[in-house]
C-alpha cells in the first residue's frame, strides 16, 4: 500500500495529468469525459497500491511514471482507440515534463562540465536506489564516453505483463527528449532499445571534445 507521503506525490502528478487526458479525450473523442477519467484515477490508485514497491520503495518512482501513463492507454485502447490514438493521448499529457527535461538538458550542455553532469545524472538513475529496476552492464566509462546496456527493464516488463509492450516506446522516447538536446560537450547515441525490437537498450552519451 501506499504511504501518506506517496499518495501526495500521485496527486500532484496525475492532477496534471487527469486535466491533460480530459482535454484530449474531450477534442478527440466521442467518449464519456467523466467516465474516462474517473477509471483512470481509480485504475491507476489500484495498480500502485498492488505493485512491490522493493527494498526501501526503491521502485515507487518508476511505477509512478509507469502508471499515470500506461493506465491511460489501456483504458483508451480497451475503449477502441488504435495504438497512435493511445500514444497521441499520452504524447499530449507528459508534453509539459518533456519540455522541462529538454530546458534543463539544454542548460546543463552549455556548462563547461555539462558532459560530468549527464554521465552522472545517468549513473544515479542505473546504480542508484533505482538500481533494482534493470539489469545493467557498463560497457564504457572514460575519457571519450560512457556506454551501457540494459538486458531487463521494468518499464518493458510492466508494459508487457498489462499487454501492452509497444507502449514501453513512450519511455524510450523520453530519453530523445532530455539527451536529444546535447551538442556542446555531450551527444546522444542510441544503438536500440527492447521496447523496439531489440534484445537490449544500448545507449551512449559520447563525450564532445
Amino acid at each position: 500500500m501506499l504511504t501518506e507521503k506517496e499518495k501526495k506525490t500521485c496527486r500532484m502528478l496525475i492532477s496534471g495529468y487527469k486535466k491533460k487526458l480530459r482535454k484530449y479525450v474531450s477534442q478527440n473523442t466521442s467518449l464519456s469525459v467523466n467516465d474516462i477519467v474517473t477509471e483512470y484515477e481509480e485504475r491507476f490508485y489500484r495498480y500502485m497500491n498492488e505493485s512491490d514497491m522493493g527494498k526501501e520503495r526503491a521502485r515507487f518512482t518508476s511505477y509512478l511514471n509507469i502508471f499515470s501513463g500506461l493506465v491511460a492507454y489501456e483504458i483508451l485502447r480497451e475503449k477502441g482507440l488504435t495504438e497512435a490514438e493511445g500514444i497521441k493521448a499520452y504524447d499530449s499529457m507528459c508534453a509539459f515534463i518533456r519540455k522541462l527535461s529538454s530546458v534543463l538538458y539544454k542548460g546543463a550542455d552549455l556548462l563547461p562540465n555539462g558532459y560530468k553532469i549527464v554521465r552522472q545524472s545517468l549513473l544515479d538513475d542505473l546504480e542508484g536506489e533505482k538500481r533494482m529496476c534493470w539489469d545493467i552492464e557498463i560497457l564504457q566509462d572514460d575519457d571519450k564516453g560512457f556506454t551501457y546496456e540494459i538486458s531487463r527493464c521494468l518499464y518493458f516488463d510492466t508494459c508487457k505483463e498489462h499487454g501492452y509492450p509497444e507502449f514501453c516506446k513512450v519511455f524510450c522516447t523520453h530519453d530523445w527528449y532530455a539527451f536529444g538536446v546535447l551538442k556542446h560537450h555531450s551527444k546522444f547515441i542510441r544503438k536500440s532499445t527492447i521496447a523496439e525490437d531489440g534484445t537490449v537498450c544500448h545507449d551512449t552519451i559520447e563525450k564532445v571534445k
